[in-house]
Parts: C-alpha cells; sequence; structure tokens
C-alpha cells in the first residue's frame, strides 16, 4: 500500500494516527482496541472477568484451538473502527481529489506483513516521521506505524506498574538502553538464513502436509502450525527487551496488526485450500482467561468479548464463535489470492471450491515454494485462459459462472521426477517446566572448539504465555545440512551419522541465561524425522510425502545421540 502511495496510502496513515489520539478511556480508543489482546486486564466495552476467568491474563487464547480464528473478529474490529476514522477524514478533502479520497476510505482495509516473502521490517514502520497529502496539503507527521505512545504514563493501571516494559513511554522494538529502537538488530534476527529458511518451511509445510485445521494454526499439537512462525517473529520484533517479546503487551506495537492479518490470511488461504476442513471438529481443554473458565472448548464456544451481529446463525450468546468466523467474508474481507480476474475487462471473476483451491495453490507456490518450478509465465497463462472462460462475471453475480474446459494439464517439472527426502526435529516442551518466555536454538556442526563452521537451523520460541501446557514445533534441517556440506540428503544413513555427531541444542531464557542440563527436563523431547516426498507435478499442485522415519535425539551414557 505504501509503496503505491495515493489516498488509500495517506487515508490509512491519518486514520491510524487520529486512532492513537483518542482518549485512552474511550472503549474505541486504539488503547482500549489493543488492550482486548492482553494488558491492561480489565472489562471491555460491557464484557467482564467471569466467575472462574483468570486475573492476569487478558482475552486472547494462545496454545489452544481458539488461537486461530480469536483473532479474526479482533482484526475486524481494529479495521472498522480504523476505516470509520479514514471516512471522516475523507470527508474534509475539497476540490477535484475530494471524490477520489472518499471513494478510498470506502474501500479501505488493513494492510498485512508477509514476513517469510519479505524478512524485514517494512521500511516505512521504521521511520518516526513520515509525510503523506492531508485535507489541507502535504503534511508530514509522527508516524503511527513505528510506535504507540501511551497517553497515561507513567502507568498507574494496577498491572501496567511492573516489569521492563512499564518504564517505556511507547511500544519498542529491541530498544537499546536509551530506548531507541534498534531496527539493524531487529532486521538481523528477521534476515538470518536460519530464520528465512525456517519461517518459509513452517509456512510451505503447513500448507501441503497438515490437513486438520486444529494442527495447522495452533502448536498445541504435534505438527508445524502456522502459530510456531508466529512466535518466532514476536521475539525477533521485540527481542528481550521490546513490546512483541511479551504478549501481554504486544498488541500496542502497531506491528502486531500487520503481524496478525498476516497470520489470518495465511489461515484464510489453508481453508481455501482445503474447503471441508474450515474449522476444527474436535473438543479440547483450555485454560483460564479473563473473560473464559478454563474448560473444554469448541468451534462454538463464544469469542469474547467480540459480539455478532444480529440475525447472525453461528453465534452463541450474542458472540462470535470460530464457527461462526470461519470465512473472512462474514466480516466483510478478503485477501489478494483469494481472488482471481479473467476476461477482456479483467474483472474478479467467482470460481467453485475445486478451482478456488486449485489458483490458490497456485499462488503459495508462487510465493513459498524452495521445490524446482516449471516456467511462472507459462502456468499464468494458462490460467489466464482458463479464467477468460468465465468471461466478465463477477464474484457478486448470481447466475453460474463458467467452468474450466477439459481436462487440467499437467506441467511437468525438467528432468525426470524422483523421490527426494527431507530433514527435520521436532520439538515439544512442557511449559510449566521451564522458565518462560525462552528459545531453543538448534544448531549443526562445530560448537567453535574444532574449527569448523556452526550453523543455526533453527529455533523454537516459547512466548510468556500461557504457563501450562505442551508446545510443539518443527525445525527444518535441509538447508542447514547443505550449509555445512551434507550434499547427499537421501543417503539416511550418512546424514544419521553427521547428526549423531554435530547436532545441539540450546534453551536460553529471556533475559539470554542459558538454562543447562536438558536432559533433566522430562516435558522436553527432540525427535529427529526424514520424510521421503516426490515434487509435484505441477505449479498447481503439492508434493506428495510419505511416512515419517523417526529418531529420538537424548541423552544416555553421558552423551547425546540418536537412537531409534
Amino acid at each position: 500500500m505504501w509503496a503505491r502511495g495515493g489516498p488509500s496510502w495517506d487515508l490509512y496513515v491519518l486514520a491510524l494516527l487520529e486512532l492513537q489520539g483518542v482518549d485512552e478511556a474511550d472503549v474505541l480508543s486504539y488503547f482500549q482496541i489493543m488492550g482486548i489482546h492482553g494488558l491492561p486486564f480489565q472489562r471491555w466495552s460491557d464484557v467482564g472477568q467471569v466467575p472462574g476467568g483468570a486475573n492476569q491474563a487478558g482475552f486472547c487464547p494462545h496454545n489452544q484451538l481458539l488461537f486461530g480464528l480469536w483473532h479474526r473478529p479482533f482484526i475486524s474490529l481494529y479495521e472498522q473502527t480504523l476505516v470509520s476514522h479514514a471516512i471522516q477524514i475523507s470527508q474534509r478533502y475539497t476540490g477535484d481529489k475530494a471524490p477520489e479520497y472518499r471513494a478510498a476510505a470506502e474501500s479501505l482495509r488493513v494492510a498485512y506483513w508477509d514476513w517469510a516473502a519479505n524478512s524485514s521490517l517494512p521500511d516505512i514502520i521504521t521511520h518516526e516521521r513520515i509525510n503523506v497529502n492531508g485535507p489541507s496539503g502535504p503534511v508530514t507527521v509522527k508516524n503511527p506505524l513505528h510506535s504507540y505512545w501511551f497517553q497515561n504514563y507513567p502507568f498507574t493501571i494496577q498491572y501496567m506498574n511492573g516489569g521492563p516494559l512499564s518504564k517505556q513511554s511507547r511500544s519498542t522494538r529491541c530498544p537499546n538502553k536509551d530506548i531507541v529502537d534498534d531496527v539493524a538488530q531487529v532486521n538481523a534476527g528477521l534476515a538470518s538464513s536460519a530464520f528465512k529458511a525456517q519461517v518459509m518451511c513452517d509456512k510451505y509445510n503447513t500448507f501441503t502436509t497438515v490437513t486438520s485445521f486444529e494442527n495447522m494454526e495452533t502448536d498445541r499439537y504435534t505438527s508445524t502450525s502456522f502459530e510456531s512462525p508466529h512466535n518466532n517473529v514476536h521475539n525477533s520484533v521485540g527481542c528481550s527487551n521490546g513490546t512483541m517479546y511479551d504478549l501481554n503487551w504486544s498488541a500496542f506495537d502497531p506491528a502486531f496488526m500487520l503481524h496478525h492479518t498476516n497470520v489470518d490470511r495465511l489461515i484464510a488461504l489453508w481453508q481455501a485450500i482445503y474447503p471441508n476442513s474450515s474449522i476444527f471438529s474436535v473438543v479440547d481443554y483450555a485454560g483460564a482467561l479473563y473473560g473464559t473458565p478454563a474448560g473444554n472448548v469448541s468451534a462454538d464456544t463464544p469469542l469474547k468479548p467480540f459480539h455478532d451481529r444480529p440475525g447472525d446463525g453461528d453465534g452463541v450468546d450474542g458472540f462470535h464463535t470460530s464457527r461462526s468466523v470461519r470465512d473472512v467474508a462474514v466480516l466483510g474481507y478478503t485477501y489478494p489470492e483469494l481472488q482471481a480476474s479473467g476476461g477482456n475487462d479483467n474483472t474478479t471473476v467467482a470460481l467453485s471450491p475445486d478451482e478456488l483451491a486449485e489458483h490458490v495453490r497456485f499462488k503459495v507456490n508462487s510465493l513459498y515454494s524452495s521445490v524446482p518450478t516449471v516456467a511462472e509465465n507459462a502456468t499464468a497463462a494458462r490460467l489466464a485462459r482458463r479464467l477468460v472462460h468465465h468471461g466478465s462475471s463477477s464474484s457478486s453475480s448470481s447466475s453460474s459462472p463458467g467452468r474450466f474446459k477439459g481436462k487440467r494439464a499437467k506441467s511437468p517439472l525438467r528432468g525426470p521426477v524422483a523421490t527426494r527426502k527431507t530433514w527435520s526435529v521436532a520439538i515439544s516442551v512442557d511449559r510449566a517446566e521451564v522458565p518462560l518466555p525462552a528459545t531453543i536454538g538448534c544448531y549443526l556442526g562445530d560448537d567453535g572448539g574444532g574449527g569448523g563452521r556452526r550453523e543455526q537451523a533453527g529455533r523454537m520460541s516459547l512466548l510468556s504465555i500461557p504457563a501450562m501446557g505442551v508446545t510443539h514445533s518443527t525445525i527444518p534441517l535441509d538447508k542447514a545440512l547443505g550449509a555445512v556440506g551434507v550434499v547427499d540428503l537421501a543417503d539416511a544413513d550418512e546424514v544419521a551419522s553427521y547428526l549423531n555427531r554435530t547436532l545441539k541444542f540450546e534453551m536460553l531464557e529471556g533475559d539470554g541465561t542459558a538454562i543447562e542440563n536438558l536432559e533433566s527436563i522430562p516435558g522436553l523431547q527432540f525427535i529427529v524425522q526424514d520424510r521421503d516426498y516426490i515434487p509435484r507435478e505441477s505449479d498447481v499442485d503439492f508434493p506428495t510425502y510419505g511416512a515419517a522415519n523417526t529418531r529420538k535425539w537424548g541423552k544416555s551414557h553421558g552423551r547425546w545421540s540418536l537412537s531409534g
């Protein structure tokens, strides 16, 4: 949005700046809306603490079934409030540009930051002041995407009056001792080869290997998920002393909504690929939050404090549920990858569920796949030719759109398609057994004493909340193995032998203190996995994966080694 500039960008900045200036006592102020997530641990609108609700927690669930879709009405509330300010601001423009600004306000939507495709902070959010065109002409303003300045600082609210973040008058990102953001440190973490490889693999593997909703959205279960890279982004943007690092404070950083809108986008794309699994069907236990007691949750558990609209059939007790917000269209927005255009006038066309799934698979492959692909132009042209069959039908048309005709053509990869092998390590840990927050780093190669190369494969981020429950993460090893010279990943014996000699894990507390004797933590497990897979046949397909072969990494007779 910012790269294009224009009325939408001007209104986005000015609306967010105005929203951040609303008195913090107002229920629709930036402070109170973002405070729904964590601090200040108080009622929002007419929704307060329930019997059995947690005292020192916000409304937001983490590491549980409701994680992904709870954020959907949260994002919608933020967007609706922001747009209402944009509409008011657009009325102040006069002259020839006035109609353009009014139209831009009506169609304005919040932005997202795709941290896998662009693994550094968006440059525009690092500047303290920026230039926009206001109703009275060009103006330089305080950048509302850089930070949020708390109006009532020093804090007098009970739970905001302790800890290092209570000494910061604004939201920060990896601040130094003078509370100046260290953007270079943030970007160094985001741009590291380990971070980029891990978030890219986490994204792509979640799209291609995870077929159940609950496994896709949360790190509570034993698979790769979107919550795991979500955690790493929080850590990388905040470091150990910035706003995003602490989930109780994180929503006050304007980067939070850029980040979480992207997580919501990933979930929406996954739902389009797997339309028959667009909601979870299981019931699971969840700990207490401010507005909900501990107990079992399901797709029909109210997502407090977000009220649904009168007449919505899937809401419960006047609140949205995961079921009621399973489709982003219900909340009035979409994402670029969920739209297709075609015909002579390049209008948006309606696709069947199967066609949409194919369209989104193509987009996911284009953005996140590291597997060899055919020329993008050939497939783009093929999809465009198919879409021409739809003519100028629009997604709002009630008539039945045209269908793709003929058999689905395959675009074979160059050269023979052979089975390949991929390596990873699955980590699980009982949160109650370790000090939170913490990180677990995975390394290959020399430990520094033998003169060889030491390569970080990735890390698992354990955020500050929840205090209990088991968390899972998967760290890809392929790129790190290649970096240290292990080329033939198909030779399982060779790779396992190398890992047996050089694989290492380190756990650090939030302040950087090393946690020793990892073998003494009973709920901490490391499982090395290799899987055969067949590369995708075309760029609208995904790879086909076989079952995982597993080896446990543990300490026996005084040394760490693989077994099984």
